[in-house]
């Protein structure tokens, strides 16, 4: 019969290296080796940050005046919806429409699933807008492309203003049918009171102005 060679035991080297791993001074040394990779890391993300400043910086004062304009024509257009909201004549059923037929409701209790799907989806596309002040990578201005997305967004809703404006169908949305105190909003007792428009309403619980979605146009032309 063949003997069985000995098991090595562990050298001291080993053991002295294994001791130092599991005692505290090991934890302490990892823990150190992390702070140093974060600080690196922001000190890094800092200096991409600093470079797209210079590089966007006379980009923004060739087009502020553009941007601008796109941003006000956000506050026209809102304007506008409540105007629409203000007209709205609600019925008690949706109009007919093939899409309805073939998709089920998601019920007034589900209302959040589609503003919960639009806001992510519109949340990441602004945050990819950024994504040059701390990607590696170079693909686009951010100026340039916001200045281009404003320009788009100015001629759909401009286009979106007459259409609603002219033609006012009830909505399908469940706050907007007849009998339900959002379907429409009261006149305001001053003309200034067109002026101020109610943010939150408007996103959430909007009527009259559906015949040409906004969310729709937000999507596709953040997303082409």
């Amino acid at each position: 019969m063949e003997d069985k060679a000995p098991s090595t035991p562990r050298t001291d080297g080993a053991l002295e290296e294994g001791k130092q791993q599991g005692s505290p001074r090991g934890g302490l040394g990892h823990a150190q080796q992390g702070c140093l990779f974060f600080s690196r890391l922001v000190l890094e993300v800092w200096r991409r940050v600093r470079l797209e400043v210079v590089v966007e910086w006379p980009l923004l004062k060739q087009r502020w005046k553009v941007l601008l304009f796109g941003i006000v024509m956000q506050y026209v257009h809102g304007i506008f919806t409540q105007l629409a909201h203000r007209m709205h004549q609600p019925k008690e059923q949706p109009l007919h429409d093939v899409g309805f037929d073939l998709t089920p409701e998601l019920g007034p209790d589900k209302h959040w699933v589609s503003e919960t799907i639009f806001g992510l989806a519109f949340a990441t596309f602004v945050l990819w807008t950024f994504s040059p002040f701390v990607s590696q990578r170079k693909r686009f201005y951010t100026v340039v492309m916001w200045t281009r997305l404003l320009m788009v967004l100015v001629v759909c809703q401009a286009l979106r203003i007459v259409t609603f404006s002219v033609t006012q169908l009830p909505g399908p949305s469940f706050h907007c049918r007849a009998n339900e105190p959002t379907a429409r909003r009261p006149w305001p007792s001053h003309w200034t009171g067109h002026l101020v428009v109610d943010v939150g309403r408007q996103v959430s619980k909007s009527c009259g102005d559906l015949i040409f979605s906004s969310h729709t146009t937000f999507m596709l032309t953040g997303r082409h």
